[in-house]
C-alpha cells in the first residue's frame, strides 16, 4: 500500500474513532473532521488520495459542489443518494470500518 492522505468529513465522533481505529495498521494518514470548513485549505496541504463525505454532516449543496473537482471521492449516508457522479462510490450507513478500508484500496488500485 502506497501511504497518503484521506479525509473523512463526519460529524457523529463514534464514526470518526471507528475509522480512526480501523486506519491505526494501515499505510493511510486518516485525517477526521466533524465539518467541511476549512476543507479547501486542507486539500492544499495534505493532497489526499481520497476523501470519504457524509452527506448528513456536508450537506446536498456543498457535496455537488466538491464533485466539481478532480477528486476522489466516497460518500456515506443513512440515506440513498442520488447523484451521478464520474468517479464517486457511495456506501450506506452503517458500514463496516474494515470493508470500506477494502473498498478503499480497491478504488486507489493497491
Amino acid at each position: 500500500m502506497s501511504e497518503g492522505y484521506i479525509i473523512y468529513i463526519e460529524k457523529e465522533a463514534a464514526l470518526r474513532k471507528a475509522l480512526e481505529i480501523a486506519f491505526r495498521d494501515s499505510e493511510f494518514k486518516l485525517y477526521t473532521m466533524d465539518s467541511p470548513e476549512n476543507l479547501s485549505l486542507l486539500i492544499e496541504d495534505l493532497s489526499p488520495k481520497l476523501i470519504i463525505v457524509d452527506q448528513d454532516t456536508v450537506g446536498d449543496l456543498l457535496l455537488s459542489n466538491f464533485f466539481k473537482s478532480d477528486l476522489t471521492f466516497i460518500t456515506t449516508s443513512r440515506e440513498t443518494v442520488n447523484y451521478d457522479l464520474n468517479d464517486s462510490i457511495y456506501i450506506k450507513k452503517p458500514f463496516s470500518p474494515i470493508e470500506l478500508l477494502e473498498i478503499i484500496e480497491s478504488k486507489l488500485n493497491l
